[in-house]
């Protein structure tokens, strides 16, 4: 698989890109769509875990969402999302197999988080 470390541009990176048949290509973008799933849910229970640990706050940070904007620099709605759904995923740990599985998206559970309850999460 194609990827950023062995190359020093996006450029270079694009060219190798070009050059994988059709075939390659969905093969690789479908590895990569359950990687960047796997890498996600690690992400949240990290996520979790800080907060749990009270390094958001010891950091300098009032929430869970500016820890997200400011010092893991996601945009708005990308620390919105992972704010809410890791508070979510902390309550509710089935949820983090269920956003592996691409079952349900992280935006998905954050827009749920607020609605979900020990007698509903797991439908």
């Amino acid at each position: 698989m194609i990827s950023m470390d062995q190359y020093k541009d996006g450029e270079t990176l694009l060219m190798e890109c070009r050059k994988l048949s059709d075939d390659q290509l969905i093969e690789e973008l479908t590895s990569l769509a359950s990687l960047e799933r796997e890498k996600t849910v690690e992400a949240l229970a990290r996520l979790v875990t800080a907060r749990d640990r009270g390094l958001v706050k010891e950091r300098g940070h009032p929430s869970l969402y500016m820890f997200c904007l400011r010092e893991l620099r996601y945009c708005e709605g990308t620390a919105w999302s992972r704010a809410k759904a890791a508070h979510a995923c902390g309550r509710f740990h089935k949820l983090l197999d269920v956003i592996r599985s691409g079952e349900l998206k992280v935006s998905a559970v954050a827009l749920i988080s607020d609605h979900l309850t020990f007698e509903n999460h797991r439908h």
